[in-house]
């Protein structure tokens, strides 16, 4: 957590910045902003959310950090000298994916962990954005786990300064 002391004097450089916001923790308020109710990409910031559904299902008892999840993954493989994809079944710790995808922001990590909790990403996907929509989260849209590009533009993950510090 980051916090601010009130005679830091601290002047961001606003060319540099489309958007965003300082809070202070310990005064708990916003000390400046910038659009910050612009919804803009916002990239791997999506795994704010995955992060926040895991923890709540775990805390819910519905799911546990030892719970083994299988993933599946294409890797090359060459076979009589030959290239080959292969399916390779692998089992992780939903800790160690938890791990993957929040500190190495990895998206297969990510993935995994959607498709484990809802029974798919799709479904996954839906609950991200019933729970933004719980939360106030106004200006903000998921259309993946991941925080990737989406296929169209428009359907990038997208928020707000506001919602993520909601989130």
């Amino acid at each position: 957590v980051f916090s601010v002391h009130p005679d830091a004097n601290v002047q961001p450089n606003e060319k540099l910045v489309r958007a965003g916001l300082l809070y202070d923790m310990d005064q708990k308020k916003i000390v400046w902003e910038k659009k910050m109710d612009v919804s803009f990409p916002m990239a791997s910031l999506t795994k704010m959310m995955v992060a926040l559904i895991t923890v709540e299902d775990i805390r819910s008892g519905k799911i546990s950090w030892t719970d083994k999840v299988n993933v599946t993954k294409l890797q090359v493989a060459y076979v009589k000298g030959k290239r080959r994809t292969v399916t390779v079944n692998e089992e992780y710790s939903l800790e160690d994916l938890f791990k993957a995808a929040m500190i190495a922001s990895d998206n297969a990590a990510s993935e995994a962990i959607a498709a484990y909790i809802n029974g798919s990403v799709s479904s996954f996907v839906a609950r991200m954005n019933e729970r933004a929509k719980e939360l106030g989260m106004n200006s903000t849209f998921y259309s993946n786990p991941t925080g990737l590009p989406a296929h169209r533009v428009s359907l990038n993950n997208s928020s707000s300064p506001t919602d993520l510090l909601r989130l």
